[in-house]
């Protein structure tokens, strides 16, 4: 696009600023006088945008997410996750990085004598801890790496409910 003057665009006839404006791909929404034809022309020179010589890289606001950082979010998250009528007092997190799971031991709810002994295990034996289960995924699926994971829950020793928190 050659540019031209305001002294070159004042010295042309109406049809040939409206040819110059339709080889040059400028807009003309009202062909009604020369002088607001001459201004549109003007205005696309300072509105056109310059060659830029080095392409811009976007950097995104958030961190990639990669599975050593989500593994530290799922160990901060899973610390305010109390299971109903569990003893916290008992609770393990543990946090393996090489196989990409978290997971924590609750003691889980049980009738317990001074002595410390859990007297109604023959009742947890038969894993009907699935009260345990339906609400460790509700809590789960509130979070934001819910699709990101699998949960599981299992009793692995006498009056230790474990949930887990495996990334896929």
């Amino acid at each position: 696009m050659k540019k031209l003057s305001k002294e070159e665009l004042l010295g042309m006839k109406k049809q040939e600023l409206l040819a110059y404006c339709k080889n040059n791909d400028i807009k003309i929404y009202s062909n009604k006088n020369k002088a607001y034809i001459i201004n549109v022309i003007l205005q696309s020179y300072k509105s056109q945008k310059k060659p830029v010589e080095k392409p811009v890289v976007k950097k995104s606001s958030k961190p990639r997410m990669t599975k050593r950082r989500l593994l530290g979010i799922l160990k901060e998250d899973i610390k305010d996750f109390k299971p109903s009528g569990s003893y916290s007092m008992g609770g393990r997190i543990y946090v393996q990085k090489i196989y990409g799971y978290v997971e924590v031991d609750f003691r889980h709810l049980g009738r317990w004598e001074s002595s410390g002994e859990d007297d109604d295990w023959p009742d947890w034996s038969d894993k009907s801890y699935d009260k345990y289960d339906k609400e460790f995924n509700d809590w789960a699926k509130r979070k934001s790496w819910y699709k990101r994971i699998k949960t599981s829950v299992a009793t692995n020793e006498k009056a230790w409910v474990s949930f887990q928190l495996k990334i896929k």
